[in-house]
């Protein structure tokens, strides 16, 4: 074989690397994830690690983060027996009860969706 076929043979077979790196590249771009479209009917969810029961001292300063998907127009309430002591996602609550046993509740409420998480809150 002669040095003027071998190139001709490396030309070509580079040119093939070269078009189909480009068509994979191509390719591999358009096919994007599409993003998810929340609506006003998606009812919101609580992501928290939660427990049925917290445990606490007086004068204790008690801090709850739950991540809420979506979040968009929600409002937030926490209770302490059926009393709002927040209306933040994020409960930054000194507690200031009598030990005893008290419902704490986590509330979302979407539109027209609505979702909650309660745990024994006990005062130690």
């Amino acid at each position: 074989m002669s040095i003027t076929k071998k190139r001709r043979k490396m030309k070509n077979l580079f040119s093939y690397l070269i078009v189909g790196s480009l068509l994979f590249t191509i390719y591999s771009c358009q096919k994007e994830d599409k993003p998810i479209r929340l609506t006003r009917e998606d009812s919101p969810k609580i992501f928290y690690n939660w427990a049925k029961a917290i445990d606490v001292q007086v004068g204790q300063k008690l801090e709850i983060s739950p991540v809420v998907s979506p979040a968009d127009g929600a409002k937030f309430s926490w209770t302490l027996d059926d009393e709002i002591i927040a209306v933040e996602k994020d409960l930054n609550y000194t507690v200031n009860k009598p030990k005893g046993s008290y419902m704490l509740t986590f509330r979302v409420e979407r539109y027209d969706q609505s979702t909650s998480r309660s745990a024994t809150m006990n005062v130690k």
